[in-house]
């Protein structure tokens, strides 16, 4: 008999493994959580904040990365009434989700997705804002801003620019939700 301990991410695929032990994604991070406040979006409760709410990853290579610049993308859940969904896998989480009764929880059914391209010429940030159906792929509305500037602030106003202009489109998303139904 042999026992072996691995990693507990150890075998999981890429997206399973937290984002902290992969890349440094604090500046990303905080402009995911400056862009929840910005639209007054609280948690429901104190047992959720809102970096529950998002999941930052670096996209693989790309002709963004082949001409110096960086790509990488922040995922909201959309449920029903497009609610956006705790997207974490903490502590929280997993005890709602273990707590909750059957048929209670909502099932994320569609993707805020923000793939924001760092670009050199000029120096700045192309950001895409989509909302894609989990089921069929769809993209079911897509809008991109350009800015100028890599700080912060143009991170956070290109954000805000692509998701108004999904908003200008018809195409809302709702409050922070607990992730249960109804």
């Amino acid at each position: 008999m042999q026992l072996s301990l691995v990693n507990g991410t150890e075998h999981q695929s890429v997206d399973c493994i937290f984002d902290c032990e992969r890349h440094d994604f604090m500046r990303q991070n905080t402009e995911a959580r400056g862009f929840v406040s910005a639209r007054g979006l609280a948690p429901p409760s104190p047992d959720f904040a809102s970096q529950d709410y998002f999941r930052t990853s670096k996209d693989g290579e790309d002709l963004f990365e082949a001409h110096g610049g960086s790509s990488f993308r922040i995922v909201f859940l959309l449920g029903s009434d497009n609610a956006i969904l705790p997207a974490t896998r903490a502590a929280t989480r997993f005890r709602e989700i273990c707590n909750a009764e059957d048929g209670t929880l909502d099932p994320p059914r569609r993707l805020l997705t923000f793939k924001i391209n760092e670009v050199e010429n000029p120096h700045g940030f192309d950001v895409f804002a989509q909302i894609v159906d989990i089921e069929t792929g769809k993209i079911l509305a897509q809008r991109e801003s350009e800015v100028t500037g890599t700080d912060d602030a143009a991170l956070a106003q290109g954000m805000q620019d692509a998701a108004a202009q999904l908003a200008d489109d018809g195409a809302n998303f709702g409050l922070l939700s607990d992730g249960k139904s109804g």
